[in-house]
């Protein structure tokens, strides 16, 4: 999992660059879903089109940070008029902007998001992002500025169980592709160690076929297995 400060600061900077965020010093943060998280979601492409992947980027369920961003209080009007890219896991970069979003739509489950990759396959982080998607390991990830949040009511902690901060209102900064998005539920790793191991492996395996460099393996959070090759004792003749 990338450093999440690190991240949150990256979202700042932007922010801050596209003049998004209400004040320098405003409270920031990130949650994420997997695409697969609905039968809606998955990677599409006509016979002459561009690839488009339906992905879930906020659910409504308790994080890794036990924090639950709450979906009908993401503003995405900003987002949607001002900054439609999508990005390779909080890059900003120009070669990182790997898709543009078509559409944002608030369902019972969360919010999904319908974008369209660039036409691109030379690109490493659009191979990289189109990979993770067919093989079942891409999240998503938002980047956003909490308007109004605090610990759980005695009604949010019924409806959340274990959560220790709600955010209840929040803007959206900017949206990432990511292989661990940080809303453990909506992960396809499942919570054990097992499922995670065979999760990193798929992520891993669709990367090194898609001849991703190492580097953007490594700022997407998957790590090439080395090869280690260990030496026979020797015995005497």
């Amino acid at each position: 999992m990338p450093d999440t400060s690190k991240i949150i600061a990256a979202v700042r900077r932007s922010a801050i660059q596209r003049k998004t965020i209400t004040r320098p010093d405003a409270p920031i943060g990130i949650v994420a879903g997997a695409w697969s998280y609905d039968r809606k979601a998955g990677v599409k492409q006509a016979a002459t089109g561009p690839i488009e992947v339906v992905a879930f980027a906020n659910t409504a369920a308790v994080d890794l940070e036990s924090e639950v961003v709450v979906p009908t209080g993401l503003d995405v009007a900003s987002y949607l008029t001002k900054n439609r890219n999508l990005f390779a896991d909080h890059n900003y970069d120009v070669c990182s902007a790997v898709a543009v979003m078509r559409s944002m739509s608030l369902v019972p489950a969360g919010w999904i998001c319908r974008g369209v990759f660039h036409d691109d396959m030379t690109n490493p982080y659009v191979r990289a992002c189109v990979a993770l998607a067919r093989s079942g390991t891409l999240g998503m990830s938002i980047g956003f500025e909490a308007l109004d949040w605090g610990a759980p009511t005695a009604d949010e902690r019924a409806a959340y169980p274990g959560a220790e901060s709600i955010v209840r209102k929040a803007r959206v900064l900017e949206v990432s592709y990511t292989a661990f998005p940080m809303n453990v539920t909506c992960r396809q790793i499942g919570t054990g160690i097992v499922a995670a191991e065979q999760n990193a492996e798929k992520a891993r395996k669709s990367l090194m076929e898609a001849n991703v460099p190492t580097d953007i393996m490594g700022r997407l959070g998957v790590r090439r297995r080395a090869l280690i090759v260990r030496a026979s004792p020797l015995r005497d003749a």
